[in-house]
């Protein structure tokens, strides 16, 4: 799903176009994806007070990802932190954060 918004909008932020686009962003209703967004945009986006002609409120009625009709994964929506190293060691086949902090 990166690599097709990478690939048919760029790898920066698709609000802002300042920083990586680092997070899917995706309509939590409808499971639309929207775009890519940095991590600032992505935590500012929905405090927009706006309904037009702010490029925040025009992102949300015109999202830059909407005519590649993707959906984001079912069960893939947002899960707590202490999930984010079981995920990535199962996703890598290793733990990469093994000896990166001594034992408590």
């Amino acid at each position: 799903m990166r690599a097709a918004l990478i690939d048919a909008l760029g790898a920066d932020c698709h609000l802002c176009g300042l920083y990586p686009g680092a997070m899917v962003d995706h309509d939590h209703q409808t499971g639309r994806v929207r775009g890519l967004l940095c991590g600032f945009c992505n935590r500012v986006l929905e405090e927009c007070p706006h309904v037009t002609d702010c490029p925040r409120a025009d992102y949300l009625l015109v999202p830059p990802a909407a005519g590649l009709n993707l959906i984001y994964p079912a069960g893939q929506q947002w899960r707590p932190r202490e999930s984010t190293r079981q995920r990535v060691i199962e996703q890598l086949g290793f733990d990469p954060f093994v000896g990166l902090h001594p034992p408590a």
